[in-house]
């Protein structure tokens, strides 16, 4: 058997997972609101309850928190939070209660798009069905009928975006592609 080969993978065309590394926080437990993932290598996007966005950056035996940006939106820790995978090398996004969070790492520009269009749901999952166009599938959470029948609601809603520039991605529009 050829070595760092795991005979009971699935797939044993891909190498063992790698020794898991413990590492100190470089936050205080109690101030971390999302961890999520990041397009660049080896580290992760954090956001802390003092509103800020940072980069951890994992190297070796070594955790070097970066600060990317801070208070760029109204609110940008607070409500629920669900980290998605980034949609580029340039953009993070994740979910904040109603709302797309869409992060430019190069301008250091946020956007927001509602995913709800009452006060009863609550995006809870999203994920990309493509990247060219951008195009998002989000679970919906609805109480509208709970406090009458004591059930929740769950429905699919997906949309994307078509870009009216080929320079600004700020300028792009969100595009529902299904009513509810």
């Amino acid at each position: 058997m050829e070595p760092n080969k795991d005979p009971f993978l699935l797939t044993p065309q891909l190498p063992a997972a790698a020794a898991p590394v413990r590492h100190p926080s470089p936050f205080p437990w109690n101030q971390v609101a999302l961890v999520f993932p990041s397009p660049a290598p080896d580290s992760v996007s954090v956001l802390t309850l003092n509103d800020k966005l940072w980069r951890l950056e994992l190297s070796g035996s070594e955790v070097r928190r970066v600060e990317v940006d801070d208070e760029y939106l109204e609110q940008v820790s607070g409500g629920e939070l669900q980290g998605m995978l980034p949609p580029s090398s340039t953009h993070l996004a994740y979910l904040q209660t109603r709302s797309l969070v869409m992060y430019d790492l190069k301008w250091q520009l946020a956007k927001t798009w509602f995913m709800v269009e009452r006060l009863e749901e609550v995006a809870i999952r999203g994920a990309w069905i493509s990247h060219a166009p951008l195009v998002v599938a989000a679970e919906l959470e609805d109480t509208a009928n709970y406090a009458r029948t004591s059930r929740i609601s769950f429905r699919l809603r997906t949309g994307g975006w078509r870009a009216k520039s080929a320079r600004s991605w700020a300028r792009w529009s969100w595009a529902p592609s299904s009513a509810r």
